[in-house]
């Protein structure tokens, strides 16, 4: 994997770098940069649109790949507004580290500032890639709250 230092949106050139293409290149495919305003009261990057997973899911698919999602800490509700957690943290944990041993793909969460971020992964080389510059461990991230592991899976 080429690191891919950016000030674009972090999911474009995360998704550029897990697909090994340009930055510019995921842009053509999307149709948009994600950076149209769409709440102006709002400082940046929180005031643009970004890019939703859904969107390049159908960029993954045009290559023959799927993104299949695996949350760190899967929870269900019975009412839609109590949650509860569907493995215990143990459990969680080790199936998102399997998860991670297994495939490259894209990691979402938030930055200790709580805004959005993500990162590509390298599986082999147990490492994320951040589009702000940097390669690292896992445990090294400890300024971002991982949400959710996108497997890059070949489609068939």
């Amino acid at each position: 994997m080429r690191l891919i230092r950016s000030n674009k949106q972090c999911t474009i050139v995360s998704a550029a770098m897990l697909l090994d293409m340009e930055v510019e290149d995921i842009i053509q495919r999307l149709g948009h940069d994600g950076t149209t305003v769409v709440f102006p009261e709002l400082p940046l990057p929180q005031n643009q649109c970004g890019v939703h997973i859904q969107e390049l899911i159908d960029v993954f698919i045009k290559y023959s790949y799927g993104l299949m999602p695996i949350d760190a800490v899967p929870c269900s509700t019975t009412d839609g507004q109590n949650q509860f957690d569907v493995f215990t943290a143990t459990a969680a944990e080790r199936r998102f580290n399997r998860a991670l041993s297994l495939w490259d793909g894209l990691v979402s969460g938030e930055t200790i500032r709580g805004i959005g971020h993500t990162c590509a992964w390298n599986f082999r080389e147990q490492r994320l890639y951040d589009p702000r510059g940097f390669v690292r461990k896992l445990e090294a991230a400890s300024d971002f709250k991982i949400r959710v592991f996108w497997a890059k899976i070949l489609l068939h």
